[in-house]
């Protein structure tokens, strides 16, 4: 097949993406592009470039089980990569979503003489950010960042075709493409229209654009080429450090709170209420949480409590001793005679039993089951000391790794007072919450106010968590062990910095590390 006429490319808007094996280290030759496609943003025209002419015309069914037919190809691949070429040299624009750290340098890495002028591009992914970086997420949409092309397709009513392998090429990943140009035209006219917005505001990102896309540019390059690095070194520290912060866990654990465990499974304040008799109409409404999973919001209500323990009591029929003396009257009730004549010898030594008129009587009663007897140590006549429902907790050994008590340590015996940086609260498509009104956040949150960190936070701006501690924080801090967590809470980051196995989304800079040394 040959190029398309001259004005098929010449002065046009192109919506346009590729298709290949993976991320740019992962593609090293042309068998590893799959596929080139663009899309007219006027007329919808499509060019499809692509070396397996066995689909042409073929059916697929998609996502929402709809038989869908690719449509006959252009062109070749290499066809296609000269008609981007083109295209570029005759006045139109390549629109595509990261190209510059993507499209861009994967076209010039596998085709290194097909130099497309900067100036054809342009990268929707750079306007997103620029024009509105707190963009909102699509409900629904599943997308991580608001500026990615699958929140674009969300807003555009359409649905991204999503692909697991990568490595194989087949009609599902040939339709991908396609359809992904349609949002790219979609994602194109909306940034456009919002420039226009924009402009009419005094705001024209025009040269601005030309900067992010320069830096941008610039920041994949230091990826691609990397810094060089010491790995024996980095390893050594690594292990150095690690005896270093179990050393010191050794010598503070012992010093913290102990943390407290609870046992049950957790209710409302309506049902903790319910279950200790209240009356229905007396219960307020439970507070309520929004709650996303799997991209479904749901409201539901907040459960702070665990249920208590209520069977804490058996009836039984029981002997009752008591005893009546003329002088000193009724005497308490026992269920051993041997425990009343106790009584009377500590309380009336002036008295002997056969001076008091003792009867026995057998009676329905509470008496404490042996759970409750086990837990708490008592007798199962001791009802006057466990009267009442009760949460079952164990004291447990606390440790470094658990924040809250550290920090807490810090704040009530070690003298932090403040910090300069406190972590954001993150929705579950981890974007910031923003306050909607003016409010004044505490941490540790169950703590007393003398003993917690306050951060008034105004409306509109992002609602915080918890305390973020750095190096110059903890030279604030007072005595022994609040200096010794203040290194070991240093040494810890130092370590994750370099190797954190333990964390799925960030490994540490040896995870990161190529074959030849280098860090991207």
């Amino acid at each position: 097949m040959a190029i398309p006429d001259k004005s098929k490319y010449t002065n046009r808007i192109l919506g346009s993406d590729i298709e290949a094996c993976g991320y740019y280290d992962q593609v090293h030759d042309s068998t590893q592009v799959w596929c080139l496609v663009s899309r007219d943003t006027i007329t919808d025209e499509l060019f499809i470039f692509h070396d397996y002419p066995e689909y042409n015309n073929t059916e697929i069914i998609d996502d929402q089980g709809v038989v869908q037919v690719i449509p006959e190809r252009t062109g070749s691949l290499i066809e296609g990569v000269r008609f981007w070429y083109l295209a570029g040299k005759n006045g139109s624009k390549l629109s595509i979503h990261n190209t510059t750290t993507y499209d861009t340098p994967l076209i010039e890495k596998i085709w290194p003489k097909c130099i497309i002028p900067v100036d054809a591009y342009v990268d929707t992914y750079i306007l997103s950010k620029m024009q509105w970086f707190d963009r909102p997420i699509k409900k629904g949409s599943g997308a991580k960042t608001a500026h990615s092309l699958l929140n674009y397709s969300a807003m555009e009513g359409n649905k991204k075709p999503k692909i697991d392998d990568f490595s194989i090429m087949n009609g599902a990943m040939l339709w991908r493409c396609i359809i992904d140009t349609k949002t790219q035209v979609f994602c194109h006219k909306y940034l456009e229209e919002e420039a226009i917005k924009l402009k009419a505001l005094g705001i024209d990102l025009t040269e601005a654009y030309k900067i992010e896309a320069e830096y941008a540019k610039n920041c994949h390059l230091q990826e691609v080429r990397g810094a060089l690095a010491d790995r024996p070194h980095m390893e050594k520290c690594v292990k150095e450090w690690d005896i270093v912060t179990d050393e010191l866990a050794e010598e503070i654990e012992p010093l913290l709170p102990p943390t407290v465990k609870t046992t049950g499974a957790k209710i409302t304040r309506s049902e903790l209420m319910e279950s200790l008799g209240w009356a229905k109409e007396k219960i307020p409404p439970d507070e309520i949480e929004e709650v996303t999973r799997s991209g479904e919001t749901n409201w539901k209500p907040v459960k702070p409590y665990v249920k208590p323990s209520l069977k804490y009591f058996n009836i039984e029929k029981v002997n009752q001793y008591s005893g009546f003396n003329i002088s000193y009257g009724e005497s308490p009730t026992f269920v051993k005679k041997r425990d009343l004549t106790t009584w009377i010898k500590d309380n009336h030594p002036d008295t002997k039993s056969k001076e008091w008129d003792i009867e026995k009587e057998l009676k329905e009663t509470k008496v404490l089951n042996n759970k409750t007897c086990e837990y708490f140590g008592v007798m199962p006549d001791q009802t006057d000391l466990i009267c009442g429902g009760f949460t079952r907790v164990s004291f447990i050994k606390s440790k470094m790794t658990q924040h809250e008590i550290v920090k807490g340590y810090l704040i009530r015996y070690a003298g932090l007072k403040q910090v300069e940086e406190w972590n954001f609260k993150r929705d579950s498509n981890k974007q910031i919450v923003r306050s909607d009104v003016h409010m004044t956040v505490s941490y540790p949150p169950k703590a007393a106010p003398e003993n917690q960190l306050h951060l008034k936070v105004k409306a509109g701006q992002p609602v915080v968590t918890s305390p973020k501690l750095g190096e110059k924080d903890y030279g604030q801090l007072v005595g022994d062990i609040g200096n010794k967590i203040g290194e070991y809470n240093t040494t810890v980051h130092r370590r994750r910095f370099i190797s954190n196995p333990s964390d799925p989304d960030n490994k540490g800079l040896l995870s990161y590390m190529r074959e030849d040394d280098r860090l991207p």
